[in-house]
Order: C-alpha cells, then sequence, then structure tokens
C-alpha cells in the first residue's frame, strides 16, 4: 500500500526552509525567495527547489512503503560566494536542525522524520555563458509522511506526547 502525499515532496521542503528562516516566499520580497520547479528572471539570488529520485526502503507491518523523496535545491546567485555560503548554510541546517519537525501547507499537515544522503555542495558553472549569475546544487532525501497517517505520535513510548 503506498500513502500518497498531497503535495510533492520538494515543496514541502521549501514550505519547511521557509518556516526556518532559511528562505523566503517570493511575495515578502525579501532576501533569497525560493521557487518551486521554476526559476523567474530575476531578482538574482534565488533558491529553487525540484523534485528528484528517491530510494524505496520496503514496507512496515501495515504495507505501507517506506520512501525516501529525493529533492534538489538550486541556488542562483550574481555573486558567486554568496550563493556557495548560502547553499553551505542550507546543507548545515537540513544537516543538523531537521529532526521531527512538523509543516502546515494548503490544509495539509505533514511529518518530516529527517533530511538525509544530504550531497555536497555542487558549483554547476555560470546560467548562460555570458552570464554573471552562479549556479550551485544540492541533493538530499528527505523522510515524510501525510500527519493523518501517522501512526501515534513522534515519541516511541505511547505517551502521544511530542
Amino acid at each position: 500500500m503506498v500513502k500518497t502525499l498531497a503535495h510533492s515532496p520538494a515543496v514541502i521542503v521549501r514550505k519547511l526552509l521557509i518556516d526556518m528562516g532559511e528562505l523566503t516566499l517570493p511575495s515578502v520580497d525579501e532576501d533569497w525567495p525560493v521557487y518551486y520547479d521554476a526559476e523567474p528572471p530575476t531578482p538574482d539570488e534565488i533558491a529553487v527547489i525540484q523534485d528528484t529520485a528517491g530510494k524505496t526502503h520496503g514496507r512496515i507491518f501495515t504495507g505501507e512503503i517506506q520512501e525516501h523523496y529525493g529533492f534538489q535545491v538550486m541556488i542562483r546567485s550574481g555573486d558567486r560566494s554568496r550563493g556557495w555560503a548560502k547553499a553551505h548554510e542550507i546543507r548545515s541546517v537540513m544537516a543538523e536542525s531537521v529532526l521531527r519537525e512538523t509543516v502546515n501547507w494548503e490544509n495539509a499537515v505533514y511529518a518530516i522524520h529527517a533530511i538525509d544522503k544530504i550531497g555536497p555542495v555542487l558549483p554547476i558553472g555560470k546560467e548562460t555563458p555570458n552570464s554573471k549569475r552562479s549556479l550551485i546544487t544540492l541533493n538530499a532525501q528527505v523522510a515524510v509522511r501525510s500527519r493523518s497517517s501517522l501512526i501515534g505520535d513522534w515519541t516511541d513510548d505511547g505517551s502521544g506526547t511530542t
């Protein structure tokens, strides 16, 4: 049995990084707006999150398939060192601060258990040969489930506390 998420994993991770203060919604006109699946021509410094291949890990006793969903964070910056620093900052937050997080998005609630398989920060060059904008990527996987599909709560002791 496969439990389907109402939103793509990249959309959920995007919201998580906004909630954690690493990136911003494009509508608030602040530094580092984050987009899903498309990059606008302006501003120079943005992040784009896209879905990538993940990994299936088997199933649990209820028959539910356990999967870690893949995603990519791409940083675009007119200043390569600033983009490099932002990519490393996001990588550190994903590695050190994401554990049992709850994300709310459009009437859906998700439980992010962890972000893992976090790859290195990879500079991939300029946006176009004559561009001043650098592109830097970071790939990872996320363990996320719809909150309504959880058995019990975050704790393993059955107390129901978070």
